[in-house]
C-alpha cells in the first residue's frame, strides 16, 4: 500500500508485520499478524525501542474520537467492527446498534478493559493501546482522505482501503473538472469568505486553512486574498492575524468585519449558534451574530441572501453534532459536489443534485437528522465475513497471497473429529467464520477474526480452516 496524498503518516512493511509512523509527532504502532512472534523494539527491522505493539487484525475497539467513524464507514460497514464506543456520534446507527455491546461511558474501565484491542483518539489517561487518529492535521482534502489506509493497516484491509480511496478521488477529480469546464465559460468567478464565531475566545475568525480554501478553488470559487484584506482593516482594535486566519476580537464593533466581508459573494457559515437548534438557523440569526442590520441585503453585501449564506449542518444527530466533522472528512468528494452544487446552482445542470454536507440557508428540508431508527442493522446479526492477513494458509500449508478474487474466505474439508490446526510460527493466524465457531468464549466478539489459541480452547473442532 502507498500513501500519496496525505503528509502526516507513512506506513513500512516486513515479513510478519507492519510500522505505522504518524508524522511529525513520530508515534510509532508496530502491527503483527496473529499467531507470529511479536517484533522486539529496538531490534527487530524497523522496530525503534518506544512504539505501541498491536496484534492485527484488531477485534475490537473504542472509539473516544467520532472522525475515525466516518473512515470505519464510508457510508457503509466498512470497518465497522466496534464492540465499545463512548462517544455520542452522528453516525452511531451505522457502526454500532442497541446490543452489541456498545458502552458511551468514558472511564479507566474502559481503557482497561480487556476486550478492547485499541483506543482510537487521543485519550486522557493515555494507554498503551491507543492509538492517536489526526486526519482532521492533514491540509489537503484528498490528504484527509487517504487516511481511511492508516485505518486499514490495523484490520489487514489494505486493499479495499486502496479502492475506497481511488474511488474517492477519482470522484472528487471529476466534479473538479465538471466545475473548472463550467466556469470557464464565464469571466466572473465568486469569492467566498469561511466565517466563524469562536464563542471559547470571543472572537471571530475569517479562514483561509488550506483544506478549506482547496474546496473552494476545486469548486470554482475563490478565496479573498488574506493579505489584501488584512491591509483594509490591521488599523481597527482587535484585528490580528495568523497564516491562515484573521482575528476579529472587538465585539462592540463590527466595522472592521463587515469591511473584510465587502468584497465575497458566498459567506460559509461555521458557526453553531447558542440556545438555537441547527435546523432554526435562519439569516436573521447570522446578521445578529455578526453585527448587521435587519436592512442589510444583497445591494449592500453580494453575499446577504439565504442562497449565498451556507452552512456546515446539512447532516446531523439528534444532539447537533455535525457529520462534517466526522464523515464529511473521509468524503471530500463528496463536500466538494455541495460546494460546487451551491456555487454554481441549477444553471450549471445540477439539478437533481441532493447536497449532503454544505447547504445554503434557502436549502429545502436543510438539516437531516441521522437517529437509530434509520439504521440499517439494529440487531448484531449482520453476515459475517473473515478479515484476510495480506499472506495466508489456506488448506494446504503453503502460504498465499491475499487478493480480491482469491480471499481467506476458503471452504475446506472438515478436519478429523478432536483434531485442531496448530498455528505455525512466524505464520499469520488461522480464522474461522463466526457462524461456524464454537458459542463459547467467542460470542461477544463484533467480527470473525479470533487468534489461533481457539485449537486449544476449545473442543468443538472448526468445520472451515482459514489461514
Amino acid at each position: 500500500m502507498q500513501v500519496y496524498a496525505a503528509k502526516d503518516f507513512t506506513v513500512n512493511y516486513y515479513s510478519t508485520y507492519k510500522v505505522v509512523t504518524r508524522v511529525p509527532s513520530n508515534d510509532t504502532y508496530v502491527l503483527y499478524q496473529c499467531g507470529t512472534a511479536a517484533p522486539t523494539p529496538g531490534v527487530s527491522a524497523g522496530v525503534p525501542l518506544v512504539a505501541t505493539t498491536f496484534s492485527i487484525p484488531l477485534q475490537t475497539i473504542a472509539v473516544p474520537d467520532t472522525t475515525v467513524l466516518g473512515f470505519l464507514t464510508v457510508r457503509s460497514p466498512t470497518f465497522g467492527h466496534l464492540l465499545l464506543c463512548f462517544a455520542q456520534p452522528v453516525l452511531v446507527c451505522r457502526i454500532i446498534s442497541t446490543g452489541c455491546g456498545e458502552d458511551y461511558e468514558y472511564g479507566t474501565h474502559v481503557g482497561a478493559n480487556a476486550s478492547v484491542n485499541a483506543i482510537f483518539g487521543d485519550v486522557t489517561p493515555a494507554y498503551n493501546k491507543t492509538v492517536v487518529f489526526r486526519a482532521t492535521s492533514d491540509p489537503d482534502a484528498l490528504g484527509r482522505a487517504e487516511w481511511v489506509k492508516f485505518v486499514s493497516v490495523f484490520f489487514n484491509l489494505e486493499l479495499k482501503a486502496n479502492t475506497i480511496f481511488q474511488t474517492i478521488s477519482n470522484g472528487y477529480t471529476a466534479v473538479k473538472q465538471f466545475s473548472a469546464s463550467y466556469a470557464s465559460s464565464y469571466v466572473y468567478r465568486p469569492y467566498v469568505a469561511w466565517l466563524l464565531y469562536d464563542s471559547y475566545n470571543a472572537r471571530v475568525q475569517m479562514n483561509w486553512t488550506p483544506y478549506k480554501a482547496q474546496f473552494t478553488v476545486d469548486a470554482s470559487g475563490k478565496m479573498l486574498n488574506q493579505s489584501a484584506v488584512f491591509a483594509m482593516v490591521s488599523g481597527y482594535a482587535g484585528v490580528t492575524q495568523d497564516a491562515a486566519h484573521i482575528y476579529f476580537a472587538n465585539m462592540a464593533d463590527f466595522t472592521a468585519l463587515h469591511i473584510a466581508l465587502r468584497g465575497a459573494d458566498f459567506v460559509v457559515d461555521e458557526t453553531a449558534y447558542a440556545g438555537v437548534p441547527n435546523p432554526q438557523v435562519t439569516i436573521s440569526n447570522f446578521k445578529m451574530q455578526y453585527g448587521f442590520t435587519a436592512n442589510d441585503n444583497t445591494s449592500t453585501y453580494n453575499f446577504m441572501a439565504p442562497a449565498r449564506i451556507l452552512r456546515l449542518d446539512g447532516t446531523d444527530n439528534s444532539n447537533g453534532g455535525l457529520g462534517w466533522f466526522e464523515e464529511a472528512v473521509s468524503r471530500p468528494d463528496i463536500v466538494l459536489a455541495d460546494l460546487s452544487f451551491a456555487l454554481l446552482g441549477t444553471s450549471a445542470g445540477l439539478t437533481s443534485y441532493k447536497p449532503v454536507f454544505v447547504k445554503a440557508l434557502s436549502s429545502f428540508n436543510r438539516v437531516v437528522i441521522l437517529s437509530a431508527s434509520a439504521c440499517p442493522a439494529l440487531t448484531c446479526s449482520l453476515p459475517i465475513t473473515p478479515i484476510c492477513p495480506p499472506i495466508f494458509r489456506g488448506c494446504g500449508t503453503v502460504p498465499t497471497l491475499y487478493t480480491a478474487s482469491f480471499s481467506c474466505d476458503t471452504t475446506c474439508p472438515a478436519p478429523p473429529p478432536h483434531h485442531h490446526p496448530q498455528c505455525l510460527p512466524h505464520r499469520p493466524q488461522a480464522c474461522t467464520p463466526r457462524s461456524l465457531q464454537p458459542s463459547w468464549p467467542w460470542h461477544s466478539l463484533p467480527h470473525s477474526r479470533r487468534c489461533c489459541e481457539q485449537a486449544h480452547t476449545s473442543d468443538r473442532p472448526p468445520q472451515r480452516r482459514v489461514v
